[in-house]
């Protein structure tokens, strides 16, 4: 009988100082996920405006092994901010907003965007062949388009994107019409007539950020080794660019909360 409870009290005390560290590493998870306490070192998480099947969105980024509580502050009429839960290697959707929208962690700002018509992006898996959407008017177009010459650029210069030619896409052989790219940057002439979306068939092994995007030919500068689109000029129908699709990895999990 003694020994009984000699191995009863040995047990209640293993099972108590576990029971107890239990409790506390649960209530120090839910502090941090509040943004209360900070137990890990803070993840590096991109801001975008996005566009997708749904419609417009605030994209949070996190290819990050570590989540993370951050503070996400939208400037509008009135300021509106909340907390928000980034799990680690997710992709989390929130409400768009017309204003400039800020994540803090603690008094540090980690993240900013503007709501300039040239930051709204796409996303698209790596592995995977997905098409350029043009910001202001659908592909294929209702009537057919006299053909334009237009400028793939893909950022870093050594990511594996290609153009995939087709239907009405035509990639430019004459050297004195083609761009070079510059040192971060590549470039592919082609002509295109509008009869079918512009496709791109993204690496599994794109590094990370990899950023795509169309152009016309005529906003594509390069000076100095810095490549520029410019701004829209007067009468362009349709924008002259297409959003930038920015590639990552298919395993991140896309957590929808609008």
């Amino acid at each position: 009988m003694e020994r009984r409870k000699l191995g009863a009290r040995g047990l209640l005390l293993v099972l108590v100082p576990s029971a107890l560290a239990m409790l506390v590493g649960g209530g120090l998870l839910m502090l941090e996920r509040h943004g209360i306490v900070t137990l890990r070192r803070v993840p590096n998480v991109v801001v975008a405006h996005l566009h997708d099947a749904k419609g417009d969105a605030v994209a949070l980024l996190n290819s990050d092994v570590t989540p993370g509580a951050f503070l996400l502050k939208v400037w509008s009429r009135p300021v509106w901010q909340g907390r928000v839960w980034v799990p680690a290697r997710s992709i989390v959707l929130r409400h768009p907003e017309e204003a400039c929208v800020v994540l803090s962690h603690g008094g540090v700002e980690v993240a900013l965007r503007a709501p300039r018509p040239t930051a709204w992006i796409q996303l698209a898996p790596r592995g995977a062949r997905s098409a350029l959407e043009w910001t202001d008017f659908p592909c294929p177009p209702a009537t057919p388009r006299k053909e334009e010459d237009v400028v793939l650029v893909v950022e870093p210069r050594h990511a594996h994107v290609s153009l995939v030619q087709g239907r009405g896409v035509t990639v430019e052989s004459d050297p004195r019409s083609v761009l070079q790219g510059t040192s971060s940057a590549s470039t592919t002439a082609f002509r295109w007539n509008g009869s079918a979306p512009i496709m791109v068939d993204i690496g599994a092994d794109a590094p990370e950020p990899t950023l795509i995007r169309a152009a016309m030919r005529r906003t594509v500068e390069i000076r100095d080794d810095e490549l520029t689109i410019c701004d829209r000029q007067p009468g362009d129908t349709p924008d002259p660019w297409t959003r930038t699709m920015q590639a990552y990895d298919p395993d991140l999990t896309v957590i929808d909360e609008r």
